[in-house]
Protein backbone atom coordinates (compact mmCIF):
# COMPACT_ATOMS: atom_id res chain seq x y z
CA UNK A 1 0.00 0.00 0.00
CA UNK A 2 3.00 2.42 1.11
CA UNK A 3 4.77 1.74 -2.02
CA UNK A 4 2.03 3.13 -4.12
CA UNK A 5 2.44 6.73 -2.49
CA UNK A 6 5.94 6.87 -3.25
CA UNK A 7 5.73 8.43 -6.29
CA UNK A 8 3.97 11.51 -5.22
CA UNK A 9 6.10 11.55 -2.09
CA UNK A 10 8.62 12.71 -4.50
CA UNK A 11 6.62 15.11 -5.76
CA UNK A 12 6.17 16.29 -1.86
CA UNK A 13 9.88 16.74 -1.14
CA UNK A 14 10.45 18.94 -4.49
CA UNK A 15 7.77 20.99 -2.95
CA UNK A 16 9.49 21.18 0.61
CA UNK A 17 12.23 21.31 -0.83
CA UNK A 18 11.18 24.88 -2.65
CA UNK A 19 9.48 26.11 0.08
CA UNK A 20 12.32 25.64 2.66
CA UNK A 21 14.95 27.28 -0.02
CA UNK A 22 12.48 30.28 0.32
CA UNK A 23 12.27 30.30 4.29
CA UNK A 24 16.44 29.94 4.33
CA UNK A 25 16.59 33.20 1.70
CA UNK A 26 14.30 35.15 3.94
CA UNK A 27 13.39 34.13 7.48
CA UNK A 28 15.66 31.75 8.05
CA UNK A 29 18.64 33.56 7.49
CA UNK A 30 18.40 35.73 9.92
CA UNK A 31 18.13 33.34 12.57
CA UNK A 32 20.84 30.88 11.96
CA UNK A 33 24.53 32.13 11.82
CA UNK A 34 27.38 30.46 10.06
CA UNK A 35 27.96 27.74 10.06
CA UNK A 36 24.44 26.65 10.74
CA UNK A 37 22.84 28.21 7.91
CA UNK A 38 25.14 26.54 5.74
CA UNK A 39 24.24 23.15 7.25
CA UNK A 40 20.47 23.95 6.29
CA UNK A 41 21.29 25.01 2.83
CA UNK A 42 23.06 21.71 2.80
CA UNK A 43 20.10 20.24 4.13
CA UNK A 44 17.67 21.23 1.51
CA UNK A 45 19.66 20.93 -1.76
CA UNK A 46 19.62 17.31 -0.38
CA UNK A 47 16.03 16.87 0.13
CA UNK A 48 15.94 17.66 -3.53
CA UNK A 49 18.19 15.03 -4.49
CA UNK A 50 16.75 13.01 -2.14
CA UNK A 51 13.19 14.05 -4.64
CA UNK A 52 15.02 13.15 -7.76
CA UNK A 53 16.99 10.34 -6.91
CA UNK A 54 13.39 8.80 -5.50
CA UNK A 55 11.56 9.71 -8.47
CA UNK A 56 13.87 7.95 -10.75
CA UNK A 57 13.73 5.02 -9.04
CA UNK A 58 9.84 5.17 -9.45
CA UNK A 59 9.81 5.72 -13.24
CA UNK A 60 12.34 2.98 -13.61
CA UNK A 61 10.44 0.64 -11.06
CA UNK A 62 6.99 1.72 -13.28
CA UNK A 63 8.40 1.27 -16.61
CA UNK A 64 9.60 -2.46 -15.49
CA UNK A 65 13.51 -1.57 -15.63
CA UNK A 66 14.51 -2.81 -11.79
CA UNK A 67 11.43 -4.75 -9.99
CA UNK A 68 12.15 -3.73 -6.80
CA UNK A 69 11.07 -1.03 -4.98
CA UNK A 70 14.17 -1.33 -1.96
CA UNK A 71 15.94 1.45 -3.88
CA UNK A 72 13.40 3.95 -3.84
CA UNK A 73 13.23 3.46 0.06
CA UNK A 74 16.69 3.49 0.57
CA UNK A 75 16.67 6.73 -1.00
CA UNK A 76 13.74 7.50 1.16
CA UNK A 77 16.18 6.93 4.25
CA UNK A 78 19.10 8.58 2.61
CA UNK A 79 17.10 11.64 2.80
CA UNK A 80 15.61 11.61 6.00
CA UNK A 81 18.95 10.82 7.69
CA UNK A 82 21.03 13.14 5.66
CA UNK A 83 18.81 16.23 6.09
CA UNK A 84 17.46 15.26 8.77
CA UNK A 85 20.54 15.15 10.95
CA UNK A 86 21.71 18.76 9.67
CA UNK A 87 18.39 20.37 10.00
CA UNK A 88 18.81 19.22 13.64
CA UNK A 89 22.39 19.79 13.72
CA UNK A 90 21.66 23.57 12.32
CA UNK A 91 19.19 24.51 14.86
CA UNK A 92 20.14 22.76 17.63
CA UNK A 93 23.71 23.45 17.32
CA UNK A 94 24.48 19.62 18.67
CA UNK A 95 27.54 18.24 16.60
CA UNK A 96 27.00 14.85 17.31
CA UNK A 97 23.59 15.15 14.77
CA UNK A 98 26.15 16.12 11.98
CA UNK A 99 27.80 12.97 12.48
CA UNK A 100 24.78 10.79 11.38
CA UNK A 101 24.86 12.74 7.84
CA UNK A 102 27.89 10.47 6.27
CA UNK A 103 25.69 7.57 7.34
CA UNK A 104 22.96 9.52 4.55
CA UNK A 105 25.71 10.55 2.13
CA UNK A 106 26.55 6.27 1.77
CA UNK A 107 23.27 5.27 1.99
CA UNK A 108 22.60 7.73 -1.70
CA UNK A 109 25.98 6.46 -3.39
CA UNK A 110 25.03 2.73 -1.99
CA UNK A 111 21.53 3.47 -3.85
CA UNK A 112 22.67 4.57 -6.55
CA UNK A 113 25.31 1.90 -7.74
CA UNK A 114 23.01 -0.77 -6.64
CA UNK A 115 20.64 0.81 -9.26
CA UNK A 116 23.89 0.68 -11.65
CA UNK A 117 24.82 -2.76 -11.21
CA UNK A 118 20.91 -4.12 -11.86
CA UNK A 119 20.81 -2.30 -14.88
CA UNK A 120 24.31 -3.75 -16.11
CA UNK A 121 22.87 -7.25 -14.78
CA UNK A 122 20.11 -7.16 -16.92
Amino acid sequence: MFNRLLLPFSCFLMALYIALQAAGAHAIKGVLEQPYLHSYQVATTYIALGAFSLLVSEILRKLGLIKQVRPSWLFVLATVIFSGSLFIYAFSEISLFSKLTPVGGLLFISTWLYLAVQQIKQ
